[in-house]
């Protein structure tokens, strides 16, 4: 056996389809839509007005906007890891979208109607993630 046949890089994992990409795409979605709230937080806390929830809250804005980010950064590592098929991914992935069903239904009995309406949203995409990562949950196992 040649030095070059041991060190030859593994086949690639095919890329992603049907119901495993569109809990993908979803999660991505939601970890990019946190990060990029949190810099609006900061990007509002430095010209001076209020943005949203940082507006309404206790809470420091620094501590909100370290807070999203990183809740935004894991979602992201957990996704990639269902990207890779990592089996140990599921679980966090499942109950990201379970935390993402209790936080839309929240924003379902809000009184201005698009707050509803991105309760429905938010709501609609945490159940079509949870669903397509179970419908193929046996994917990640390959």
């Amino acid at each position: 056996m040649s030095t070059e046949e041991e060190f030859e890089p593994a086949e690639p994992l095919d890329a992603p389809r049907g119901p495993r990409l569109v809990a993908i795409v979803i999660g991505a979605l939601e970890a990019l839509l946190l990060v990029a709230y949190a810099v609006s937080i900061a990007v509002f806390e430095l010209v001076g007005t209020t943005s949203g929830i940082a507006g309404r809250t206790e809470l420091a804005a620094p501590i909100l906007i370290v807070l999203i980010a990183v809740f935004g950064v894991l979602i992201g590592i957990v996704t990639r890891a269902v990207w890779q098929r990592r089996s140990a991914a599921r679980t966090p992935f499942l109950l990201t979208q379970a935390f993402g069903v209790v936080a839309a239904w929240t924003l379902t009995d809000g009184t201005d109607g698009w707050v509803r309406i991105l309760g429905y949203a938010v709501l609609a995409l945490a159940v079509v993630a949870f669903v397509c990562l179970i419908a193929r949950s046996s994917e990640l196992d390959r």
